[in-house]
């Protein structure tokens, strides 16, 4: 593999770090089934961050557009997180 690969897929592919990581990883392990090794190149430190959370106006959308989804799983999914939502801060809802 060229070592350019990783640089050019960010730079010319406007890939993401984690997706050219990602790549790197299937390449390793397909290298390692042939027997050929792993791949060597140096991979992208991700950054470390806390998921963003919904505004009000996001949970929202988020809730009706799950309403209107016909499957059981995703009504279930909505209600659990509602409690959630509705519990205290430091309390688990029942």
């Amino acid at each position: 593999m060229n070592a350019s690969s990783p640089t050019c897929l960010k730079t010319t592919g406007k890939r993401a770090a984690s997706t050219v990581n990602a790549h790197l990883t299937a390449l390793d392990h397909f290298y390692e089934h042939l027997g050929l090794g792993a791949v060597r190149v140096r991979r992208d430190q991700l950054p470390r961050h806390s998921p963003k959370a919904l505004g009000a106006r996001e949970q929202k959308r988020y809730l009706r557009s799950v309403e209107a989804r016909p499957l059981a799983r995703d009504r279930a999914r909505r209600g659990q997180q509602s409690r959630a939502a509705a519990s205290p801060a430091g309390t688990s809802p029942p």
